[in-house]
């Protein structure tokens, strides 16, 4: 074969070398700007991990910053062929393409919006659906305010099931025409362990909320260039007790540790991360008021001389005994001290240190005495400093958070109004939903007059829910 025969040959390698890879042809269509890479964030940001879509998204962000497949193999864990898929996916269908495809088979007798169905159904009394479920299934009228849930009751419900005064599997599963073995299956899937009202509990009426979330936002986007500013992560991790679990012998003849234990007391863990090494400065003390949380900071600068001279921003939470009085910051200057929201402790980074420091040490640990927790902890937190500290990168999507407060708002009213109309028609509420309840009613209020209730109009709100909720 001569030379010009071979030509043809040499083009078509030539042609399959310069066609991009997959990599690139997503980093070319992607970048940090685009609306479906918010998504991918946002979703990272939730704690349940949905049919694993939130794994994918990590993948996703991961592909953006790197070089090659082979680099994010070495950083995920994940096969080529794994993430050549969902890479292709995604560039393909953006977003929605992280989903399951539809599969074959029998379809599902649940969706996602069982879980949902579950947590309005659940907070009323087995007797009040009874009664709906057999006015659906005998056609009988159906008053428009009980109308959302009978939609929600199945034609196939077994209405002589539900009964008694609380809600168990059998009971789910006549409302929903399953069995009771699906509906365990259904609860493991969405993880339906939750059921109590949405915003009743652990929400933030702070009326300076997206003030002060802004001001940590910005701080924790920027702290790694500031030059005469070291910012410090702080809070309390209280009472970790000294407990010594007594050893029982297995049956392989082995031994563990055995479900009776001891307390020989406890001890609280006083810490400040900066956040610009990863270095922790902590102390082991029973106390932990006010007096001795200023002791703690005024001993921080005199015995760390990496933060002498220099400007120390402290990130901490509203505790009262974090709140110092004027003479304190005149004297010690170089403390600015910016408060996270109320209830809003996620937003601080040195909540994710006390869950390393919690699985790493404490879990399945014996401390035969509070010197022997003290001493442990010490030897752990030391070995972090030398050898897992690292400068902290972690941040949040501060509008993506205010979007889902706003969401959430508008949800709560919805659903407030909704429980109202459904108890004025009737409807009875199961015993411990009624304090969530009328808590989703006290907070509405407090965002409504933006948390400047007197104590006298606070105590007048929750007689007035207490009144039509039945809270005796």
């Amino acid at each position: 074969m001569n030379i010009t025969e071979k030509a043809p040959a040499l083009q078509a390698d030539n042609v399959s070398a310069c066609k991009p890879s997959i990599l690139s042809n997503f980093q070319s269509q992607f970048n940090n700007d685009s609306e479906d890479i918010h998504k991918c964030r946002s979703y990272c940001n939730k704690r349940i991990d949905e049919y694993g879509i939130k794994s994918r998204c990590e993948l996703i962000l991961t592909a953006l910053d790197s070089n090659s497949i082979n680099e994010m193999v070495r950083v995920t864990g994940k096969c080529k062929r794994y993430i050549k898929n969902w890479l292709n996916r995604f560039c393909d269908l953006g977003f929605n393409g992280l989903y399951d495809s539809p599969r074959s088979g029998r379809p599902s007798l649940f969706d996602h919006s069982f879980a949902e169905n579950v947590r309005k159904i659940s907070i009323f009394t087995p007797d009040s659906i009874n009664k709906i479920a057999s006015q659906k299934l005998s056609n009988e009228p159906i008053s428009i305010d009980q109308s959302e849930l009978a939609n929600i009751i199945s034609d196939n419900a077994k209405v002589p099931m539900i009964k008694g005064s609380k809600w168990i599997y059998s009971n789910i599963g006549a409302v929903f025409g399953m069995s009771q073995s699906t509906v365990c299956r259904a609860f493991k899937k969405f993880k339906v362990g939750n059921i109590r009202p949405e915003g009743s509990y652990c929400f933030s009426v702070d009326p300076e909320y997206e003030t002060k979330l802004k001001i940590v936002h910005e701080i924790l986007c920027a702290h790694y260039d500031y030059k005469d500013t070291v910012v410090l992560s702080f809070d309390e991790k209280p009472c970790i007790q000294a407990i010594e679990k007594d050893i029982v012998m297995t049956s392989n003849m082995g031994v563990s540790s055995g479900c009776r234990y001891h307390k020989h007391g406890y001890v609280n863990l006083i810490a400040a991360q900066c956040l610009q090494t990863g270095k922790v400065y902590y102390e082991l003390s029973n106390e932990k008021d006010r007096e001795f949380l200023k002791s703690f900071f005024e001993r921080l600068i005199q015995n760390n001389k990496e933060l002498q001279n220099k400007q120390v921003i402290v990130i901490l939470d509203n505790l009262s005994t974090h709140l110092f009085d004027q003479e304190w910051f005149d004297l010690n200057p170089q403390f600015k001290f910016i408060f996270t929201p109320t209830c809003s402790s996620w937003c601080n980074p040195i909540e994710s240190f006390f869950s390393q420091y919690s699985n790493n040490c404490l879990k399945h640990a014996s401390w035969t005495s509070v010197e022997h927790l003290i001493n442990g902890s010490r030897e752990w937190l030391d070995y972090f400093n030398d050898n897992m500290a690292a400068p902290r990168s972690w941040s949040f999507d501060y509008d993506a958070k205010l979007q889902e407060r706003c969401n959430l708002i508008t949800n709560m009213r919805t659903q407030f109004l909704s429980i109202s109309k459904l108890v004025k028609s009737g409807v009875q509420l199961i015993p411990w939903a009624k304090t969530y309840v009328r808590q989703l009613g006290v907070n509405i209020n407090k965002l409504r007059y933006k948390n400047k209730l007197t104590r006298k109009q606070l105590q007048k709100l929750v007689r007035g829910l207490n009144n039509r909720f039945g809270i005796v």
